[in-house]
């Protein structure tokens, strides 16, 4: 487990996703194709997020089984670690670019969606 700053958390955190995936875990461990289908996303669309909330200790293996030739892990939340974190002006000022580039991603990311939306119910 990486030792977290509260920039690295703030990065973590900005992203929607990532978000979701802690708060489902909260109060049950869940594998990443139930969190999936909780989300409506591909499991494809999560292992990455799902293993940056591992890496930073936010997710932790709460559980795996065999099922076939694979092992399947459940994941909780870890509930020891805070993740309010407040962006005072010296973080923002000492960090500004790494944050909006954070920021921009989320923003665009979800503007694509809108407008592919927009695009199917308009056709």
């Amino acid at each position: 487990m990486k030792e977290l700053s509260d920039l690295e958390l703030a990065k973590i955190l900005i992203n929607p996703k990532r978000n979701k995936i802690l708060d489902l875990t909260k109060n049950e461990a869940l594998t990443v194709k139930e969190l999936a289908k909780k989300l409506n996303e591909k499991p494809s669309r999560l292992y990455y997020h799902v293993k940056k909330l591992e890496e930073y200790g936010l997710l932790e293996v709460a559980g795996e089984k065999q099922v076939g030739n694979l092992i399947e892990k459940s994941y909780r939340r870890n509930n020891d670690i805070d993740t309010n974190v407040m962006l005072n002006e010296k973080m923002m000022s000492e960090s500004k670019s790494e944050l909006m580039k954070e920021l921009k991603n989320t923003v665009y990311t979800g503007l694509s969606l809108l407008e592919k939306n927009w695009r199917k119910t308009s056709n």
